[in-house]
């Protein structure tokens, strides 16, 4: 995919931008799953926050927004910061924003920078 003027391609239904894969596995106002693959760094929050926001824009107030995180190998603190942001977009929108498939390191994280009570983090499957 190329990206024109530096700006994040709109959400497609699989956006791959370097070492990250952006998969909407379920679009729907009511409700969309959306899988991250690969690295959530700083190169790549940019396009994350772009599906986001769009996916967020589309839904319908009191839907849920499901984020899964089981192959993100890697989010550094810019992902993190996104993560805290989407779920602000999200409320701002009366949408429901979930975390799901989180890794143990990025819990602690979360934990540790003090941003975990600012995420909604569903239990493992």
């Amino acid at each position: 995919m190329t990206i024109h003027n530096g700006r994040p391609p709109h959400c497609t239904p699989s956006t791959l931008f370097g070492p990250l894969e952006i998969r909407v596995v379920r679009a729907e106002p009511a409700g969309t799953v959306i899988v991250v693959r690969g690295e959530l760094d700083r190169a790549a929050v940019p396009t994350l926050a772009g599906c986001l926001h769009e996916v967020l824009d589309t839904s319908d107030p009191g839907g849920t927004v499901v984020l899964d995180l089981a192959d993100a190998g890697f989010v550094d603190l810019g992902g993190m910061r996104l993560l805290t942001e989407a779920t602000g977009w999200a409320n701002a929108r009366a949408v429901r924003l979930y975390l799901t498939g989180c890794s143990a390191l990025l819990l602690r994280l979360l934990h540790v920078c003090d941003l975990f009570d600012h995420v909604v983090v569903l239990p493992p499957r």
